[in-house]
């Protein structure tokens, strides 16, 4: 069996949402549901259970024959899983043929020229894009694209989450930030 038919079956085979709604995402991968699998059940559903530790995990998932994800978990509950698709695309061919193509898309991936300090140009790329599936269940499928400054070619990544989940932990990330830098103003003017 191929690894695209294995894939397709993995997506199947663990009951995910949105068959017959065009345009709506899965709601999990390889059984990890994020907001829902606790890191208990993850352990299940990985092939090293001793490196689920922590708030950040990566694994290689079961369900996608040992495929690595990147998975953040908040709480001892995931949400977010990220898989790099490199040299993937099977992953994303399968997601295409079972839910469509995403629907929306935001930022680009430019094309740009790039010089090197010996004065010859290069052509490029740049950016980010994401591309969305429908929410749904509070659950947010994406495809994003980076490229680094002047980069010969841009990467994918399939990123799955918790909208809710993702959302309270950037505000937490920014709140902290925030105080770090009225800590730093505080003592400059102590030190005044």
């Amino acid at each position: 069996m191929n690894k695209f038919k294995l894939i397709l079956l993995a997506l199947l085979s663990f009951g995910l949402m949105g068959c017959g709604n065009p345009g709506y995402g899965p709601t999990s991968i390889a059984g990890v549901t994020p907001g829902k699998t606790t890191l208990e059940e993850l352990r299940l559903l990985v092939k090293d259970p001793l490196k689920v530790e922590g708030d950040y995990h990566i694994v290689g998932l079961k369900g996608l024959d040992n495929k690595m994800a990147y998975i953040s978990s908040r709480n001892s509950i995931v949400y977010e899983v990220d898989i790099n698709l490199m040299f993937e695309s099977e992953i994303l061919d399968a997601l295409i043929s079972k839910y469509g193509k995403p629907i929306r898309k935001t930022g680009e991936i430019k094309k740009v020229v790039c010089q090197n300090k010996l004065g010859g140009n290069f052509d490029r790329v740049e950016g980010e894009m994401i591309e969305y599936w429908r929410e749904k269940d509070g659950i947010q499928a994406t495809i994003v694209h980076r490229a680094g400054t002047c980069a010969e070619e841009s990467f994918a990544s399939y990123v799955i989450y918790d909208k809710k989940i993702k959302s309270e932990v950037e505000q937490e990330i920014i709140l902290e930030r925030l105080k770090k830098f009225g800590d730093k103003i505080e003592k400059i003017n102590k030190g005044i």
